[in-house]
């Protein structure tokens, strides 16, 4: 994932990686607010694409947190994976008008 609207090639504390497995509950969050559109290009995004860019504007991470907020999170290792999630996006949303999602398949 990086910063929406930046121009430059990301810098490496703005990037995470995250693993599949360990993506799925972000993941679905994602699936559920599709169609969505591209702020920058107004293109919309019918699907999330496993293996491209997808640009979500912040409005939509919100939404999204919202939820993970709520997630019922029975294993510790999830719920402090989940919390450090939601910390990175709103860190990096207080400068940035979304975050791409880069699929890596």
């Amino acid at each position: 994932m990086d910063i929406l609207g930046d121009t430059d090639e990301p810098k490496l504390e703005e990037i995470i990686f995250i693993y599949a497995d360990d993506f799925d509950i972000v993941l679905s969050a994602l699936k559920s607010k599709y169609p969505l559109d591209d702020p920058d290009t107004g293109e919309t995004y019918e699907a999330f694409d496993p293996c491209w860019d997808n640009p979500i504007p912040e409005s939509i991470w919100h939404e999204i947190l919202t939820e993970l907020d709520a997630w019922p999170a029975k294993e510790p290792e999830l719920h402090i994976f989940i919390d450090s999630f939601i910390a990175w996006v709103r860190a990096h949303l207080k400068r940035a008008n979304g975050i791409i999602v880069t699929g890596n398949l």
